[in-house]
């Protein structure tokens, strides 16, 4: 009451605060600077209108909570600045302009929320520490994708993530763990990455996930690109990644990895015998592995090689490759 513009009433509450709003739509960029809970009456009653290219919501301090809301707008969704502690449950951002939540140097845990249509990504982090779990994103050049370091591991687990251009699941960090997430795609681009774990160290745990569509690599572990890697320790179970193109499962530059009941299957080229080889189409790829234990994976339908091992030294036990057109493993 007395109050025509949220962003006056997040000015006149106290750290502690918590503020209801009733089902309607709240127009204005607003900065929350204080640590306060902001409740809507659920995320298809309560919207929140950003200006212009500006976040609808910007989180400037730590301890505040979200919940409840519909986050409308050509910016980003949420924006989380230096802050931690922060807390985003049932929140819905649709065709915003760039990512659903996006995190620099914070740590937020976000729950039970929707983003579609967001170009950028569902969740983006830079330097940040992020925990999503429970959310659906469809579209978006990717599902949740973060860089750089956080204060502990980053995970994903138990989201539902679609039709993403580049990648599902990127945790360009040192540690991550992405548990039981499902991912289906149907773009037919190429380069587009289920699951990408791990940078330059650090612990990789991945495990129970379904990656369904992803043409480039289904998961892929440690980073290929950093010039001098310093290993790390990747843990891979029980996931399944089915109907890829070039590669299901990739390993590089780590110094161990545990491999253990994957089902790898439907890693199909599509092209033409082409003297001798066909281009591409690999189950398992295992590159610069210092200790490898590889063990009861399910390896089948593919276009080249069930199980790629080069410059690694690797066990394998108990693992079963079946219907590869060309090798069933080749050692290099």
């Amino acid at each position: 009451p007395g109050f025509t513009e949220l962003q006056a009433v997040l000015d006149a509450a106290s750290a502690g605060d918590t503020i209801e709003l009733c089902p309607g739509t709240y127009t204005g960029s607003v900065v929350v600077d204080e640590a306060m809970s902001l409740v809507g009456a659920g995320m298809a009653s309560t919207f929140v209108e950003g200006e212009l290219w500006s976040p609808s919501i910007t989180i400037l301090a730590d301890g505040v909570a979200l919940s409840d809301l519909g986050v409308i707008g050509t910016g980003d969704g949420v924006a989380i600045d230096g802050a931690e502690q922060v807390t985003v449950e049932r929140i819905a951002v649709t065709d915003g302009g760039g990512s659903g939540v996006a995190l620099v140097d914070a740590q937020a845990t976000i729950v039970g929320c929707e983003f579609s249509g967001n170009p950028i990504a569902g969740v983006s982090g830079t330097d940040s520490e992020l925990h999503v779990s429970d959310c659906i994103i469809d579209t978006g050049w990717a599902g949740i994708h973060a860089v750089g370091a956080g204060a502990s591991p980053s995970t994903a687990t138990g989201n539902t993530i679609s039709d993403v251009s580049s990648f599902g699941i990127a945790l360009a960090q040192q540690d991550s763990e992405i548990i039981d997430n499902t991912l289906i795609n149907t773009h037919a681009h190429t380069d587009t990455v289920g699951i990408s774990a791990g940078h330059d160290g650090g612990t990789i745990r991945v495990e129970g996930n379904t990656v369904e569509g992803f043409h480039g690599h289904g998961i892929r572990v440690q980073h290929p690109y950093v010039d001098t890697p310093t290993g790390g320790a990747a843990t891979v179970t029980d996931n399944v990644v089915t109907d890829g193109v070039l590669f299901g499962l990739v390993a590089e530059e780590l110094d161990t990895l545990v491999l253990h009941s994957n089902t790898v299957e439907g890693i199909q080229w599509g092209g033409a015998l082409v003297a001798g080889a066909y281009s591409d189409g690999y189950g398992v790829w295992i590159d610069g592995v210092a200790s490898a234990d590889v063990a009861d994976n399910w390896i089948a339908d593919i276009d080249v090689a069930g199980l790629v091992v080069m410059d690694s030294t690797f066990t394998s036990s108990r693992d079963e490759i079946t219907a590869t057109h060309l090798w069933g493993v080749l050692l290099h």
